[in-house]
């Protein structure tokens, strides 16, 4: 099948929603189909894997480094009734494009990643199949933010925002053949929605880790590590509730280190604690570590981070919440019910260290993407009667 991605950046496992589509790419290019992907760039961004990618232009994606577009956005969503979240990603050029590919190529499925996207029916003629993959119930994120906010302004924000994507959530739940949800939770929602698509729950698997730089060993350097997209709120919120809750609890000889852009206000803060800001590899981060925390307290769909712990067979000490869309998991994942258990939990496992973690998560791995391949299979073959 020819395929056209629809999506709002390129991805280029700058965060984990990037990781996700990718994965979805590269399982449907492995299962025969041709994927063109579609959608905004960023800066210095480089594709090396093969798949054809066509971007729309240059753009800002995240809210903390659009400075002025930022405001342009947000007027420009006041006054035409749109999510804020939705508006940073309309333009006219993303509809030429779209034209231009539907007249000039053989298409015989689209396919709609994310609810932001889904202002960009209205230019599909009602031929195409649409497929939508939800990442997050995003209406429930922005009430669940809303509820929780302590300012008016962020609480009236993030409801009219709630408000806003439930309605595109049902219209392209409406419109679209199938509906992939990576979490059971938001399986089920779309499930209550009643709609004519057919909904699909995937367990999609951890990434394929980069290769460590000219094939090096790893030395654990640090105690406790940390990495995450802390731009995003949700992330954000765990990030300072492991600070406020967990961090009291924990011996001030233990070293940690904070990855991943967006968390400056750690920088001197605290005597034992690091704050690296991006780092060129996750991998090798995590794998300096003699345990990772992955203190997630809110948010949807899956957490890319607990996977890739996973993957690489490290211990790691995760909330429930860090677990959300994985029913099974190897023993090197701990769960902790509270903060002083997170706490004691990080102290045990960065004093005990175990051999046997990467032949357990090579072998779990393995099964998952085996899994996931095979439920891509089963949905285009669905798709193509």
């Amino acid at each position: 099948m020819n395929l056209l991605y629809l999506t709002t950046v390129e991805p280029n496992r700058r965060t984990g929603g990037e990781i996700a589509s990718e994965l979805f790419i590269n399982s449907l290019t492995e299962c025969g189909c041709n994927v063109t992907v579609l959608g905004y760039q960023r800066k210095r961004s480089v594709h090396t894997n093969g798949i054809k990618h066509i971007s729309v232009g240059i753009r800002p994606i995240e809210t903390s480094s659009s400075k002025l577009h930022s405001l342009l956005w947000m007027m420009l969503s006041l006054i035409s009734n749109t999510p804020y979240s939705v508006q940073k990603y309309k333009s006219s050029n993303y509809v030429t494009m779209l034209h231009s590919m539907l007249k000039d190529n053989i298409i015989d499925a689209i396919i709609i990643e994310h609810s932001q996207m889904a202002w960009l029916l209205r230019y599909v003629p009602e031929n195409y199949p649409v497929v939508f993959i939800a990442h997050n119930v995003e209406n429930e994120l922005y009430s669940d933010l809303a509820k929780e906010s302590t300012s008016f302004i962020d609480r009236l924000l993030y409801g009219r925002e709630s408000r806003l994507m439930k309605s595109i959530e049902y219209m392209v739940a409406s419109r679209a053949r199938q509906i992939w949800t990576i979490s059971k939770d938001d399986y089920h929602y779309f499930a209550a929605c009643k709609t004519a698509a057919r909904g699909v729950h995937y367990e999609i698997p951890p990434h394929e880790s980069e290769d460590l730089p000219n094939g090096s060993s790893i030395v654990k350097s640090f105690d406790i590590g940390i990495i995450g997209t802390w731009s995003w709120a949700a992330n954000d919120k765990g990030l300072r509730w492991f600070f406020d809750r967990v961090y009291p609890y924990l011996p001030e000889n233990l070293s940690i280190r904070v990855a991943g852009k967006g968390a400056d206000w750690i920088t001197g803060r605290y005597e034992n604690v690091d704050y690296c800001g991006f780092v060129d590899s996750s991998k090798e981060f995590m794998m300096s570590a003699r345990v990772v925390a992955i203190p997630s307290i809110s948010g949807g769909g899956i957490q890319i981070k607990t996977l890739e712990a996973i993957s690489i067979g490290v211990s790691t000490v995760a909330t429930p919440t860090a677990l959300r869309g994985i029913t099974t998991y190897p023993d090197s994942i701990i769960i902790a019910e509270n903060p002083e258990q997170f706490a004691e939990l990080l102290v045990l496992y960065s004093r005990t260290q175990r051999t046997d973690l990467q032949k357990i998560s090579d072998s779990w791995t393995k099964k998952r993407k085996d899994k996931f391949n095979s439920d891509i299979r089963s949905s285009m073959r669905e798709l193509a009667r």
